[in-house]
């Protein structure tokens, strides 16, 4: 309904004529558009499952920390209420986040042993985010939607390094997630 009847982030209508006029504007579009959000959705949760399984079929030797912050990110980004929690532009990516988190799971099943590069290369990673994960959980940032956009980021920046041919959505890096995170405590400093 928001994406059909009030696009572009328009205000909600405050008396009766605008309601009627964004019901009909969107009344066209609005059973195709929730057949393609149905689709994301479903996309998604076969997604998470067939990751959630997936690490829970590896072997052992993996770190045990490496697959809970790889199960913490699933459930985050595909979690109770995924539609609700995944605001546009980002529920659309649900499924692209989820590929990138399967190509994550596959790492760690071929990254077996503490000293293998592999899994040294996910612990880093882990560690790069760790500070931004725990600053987007921890809600304390304002205003939302820089806590929002840095949520996302998060996600991602684990596009661009477990399935970079699946491609990001915007430009991101370390650095980038750094400044994004400091324009926010700006923003609460201000």
């Amino acid at each position: 309904v928001e994406r059909c009847c009030l696009p572009d982030g328009e205000p909600l209508p405050r008396h009766r004529a605008g309601f009627e006029q964004a019901a009909e504007r969107g009344r066209p579009e609005l059973y195709d558009e929730a057949m393609r959000i149905l689709a994301v959705v479903k996309e998604t949760l076969t997604g998470r499952r067939d990751v959630l399984r997936a690490l829970e079929g590896l072997p052992d030797g993996v770190d045990p920390d490496l697959v809970a912050d790889c199960r913490a990110q699933v459930l985050e980004a595909a979690g109770a209420r995924l539609v609700a929690m995944a605001p546009d532009p980002w529920l659309d990516s649900l499924p692209r986040f989820l590929k990138a988190a399967a190509r994550r799971a596959a790492k760690l099943r071929v990254a077996r042993g503490p000293a293998l590069d592999g899994q040294y290369e996910l612990r880093q990673w882990r560690a790069e985010v760790a500070t931004l994960r725990q600053a987007c959980a921890s809600r304390r940032l304002t205003p939302p939607e820089a806590l929002e956009r840095l949520r996302w980021m998060v996600e991602e920046y684990g596009v661009s390094l477990f399935a970079q041919e699946l491609r990001t959505s915007l430009p991101v890096s370390a650095k980038r997630l750094r400044q994004q995170l400091e324009a926010a405590r700006a923003a609460v400093s201000a």
